[in-house]
């Protein structure tokens, strides 16, 4: 009997490519669904961990779009900072909304440096307009786990909160007084190791806001920076001086963030998102 060896060397060619499908099946994709798992699984652990509110999800939903979407913050500072940040999240309530709407529990900024339109997307920050004794508690514990001896004493001012820009190894501590009208923020430089552990630390500098209703003005380094808070919309101006606003602020908007403050000095834009 004569054997067509091309339609069998083809049938064979078929068997070998559905046995390879079924292993990679098996073993590759089994693993990546397996981690899918477990990404949920560590999400509904968090969610349970942290949330005891709609607004607390809400919040949580926002560090992790965050985080996965424009600026891997958890997977860039250490153990005690993330518990910060979880502490923020269990702490938060929607009634830090209800009064003084220009000054913001929290924010996620990404800034754009006109001279190479270079993006730094590592700025945030978290803290209370309400819970002041429990945010004073996390922060004591906070500055004792990464070493800081010198934090300022408040004076009579409350804890407002505690920031970070990644990029330039920077952490903030912010300060309010108790009727609203001026912000204190001591910065300080650090440097991590491999495993993003703070190793040094140092006092830099301090800086003064007076704040208002529509604009609060920022006092750093000798110079008046003009901060407009509730924006609708940012001034035409802008979007000439700066075009990656155009894709920043869209790409923001469809993750559900929405633009609250922004200020321009040093050639560079800061937009703030809540």
């Amino acid at each position: 009997m004569k054997i067509n060896f091309t339609l069998f060397n083809m049938i064979l060619l078929l068997i070998i490519i559905i046995a390879i499908v079924m292993i990679i099946d098996e073993y590759f994709f089994k693993e990546v669904k397996e981690g899918f798992e477990l990404t949920e699984e560590k999400y509904k652990n968090l969610e349970n961990k942290l949330c005891s509110t709609e607004y607390q999800k809400q919040q949580l939903k926002a560090l992790l779009v965050y985080n996965y979407e424009v600026f891997p913050i958890l997977d860039t500072i250490s153990k005690p900072e993330t518990e910060f940040i979880y502490s923020y999240i269990k702490n938060s309530s929607d009634k830090e909304r209800d009064e003084n709407m220009h000054i913001s529990p929290y924010t996620y900024c990404i800034s754009i440096r006109k001279i190479d339109g270079k993006i730094n997307s590592s700025r945030f920050a978290f803290g209370t307009k309400k819970n002041h004794v429990e945010l004073e508690k996390n922060i004591k514990s906070l500055s004792k786990d990464i070493g800081i001896t010198d934090l300022p004493n408040k004076k009579d001012d409350v804890w407002y909160g505690v920031g970070w820009d990644l990029e330039d190894k920077i952490i903030k501590f912010y300060t309010i007084s108790k009727d609203n009208k001026t912000i204190n923020c001591y910065v300080y430089k650090t440097e991590r190791d491999s495993k993003n552990n703070i190793i040094s630390i140092k006092y830099d500098k301090n800086k003064k806001y007076d704040v208002n209703k529509e604009i609060t003005y920022m006092y750093k380094d000798g110079k008046t920076v003009e901060q407009y808070n509730n924006v609708p919309k940012i001034d035409n101006i802008y979007y000439k001086k700066y075009p990656e606003i155009i894709e920043i602020i869209g790409d923001m908007t469809k993750r559900g963030f929405s633009l609250d403050t922004y200020s321009d000095y040093n050639d560079t834009l800061n937009l703030y998102f809540d």
